[in-house]
Order: structure tokens, then sequence, then C-alpha cells
């Protein structure tokens, strides 16, 4: 994951601007959290629900 991850991570930063349905806002939320998890950008309270 973490090979893949770093190659699509500015596209789907850029998606995040627009107006998205919720699956769609719903699967970039996890990608960006587990991109935080996999390069430790994040911590645990914000990875937490």
């Amino acid at each position: 994951f973490k090979y893949f991850s770093g190659d699509i991570y500015s596209i789907v930063a850029e998606t995040v601007v627009f107006d998205l349905k919720p699956e769609l806002r719903y699967i970039l939320r996890e990608f960006l959290l587990r991109v935080g998890r996999a390069f430790n950008v994040t911590s645990e309270l914000t990875g937490s629900n």
C-alpha cells in the first residue's frame, strides 16, 4: 500500500476540493486516513472515530 499511495496521494488531495457523493467522500477519507497511518502523519486521536 505504501508503495502505490505516494503516486496517487496528490490526485486524491485535489479531488477532495470537489463536491462529491457521500460514498466517494467516505472512500477518500478512508484512503487519507490509511496514508496517514502508513507514513506516520496522523496521530492516534485523529484516526479514531
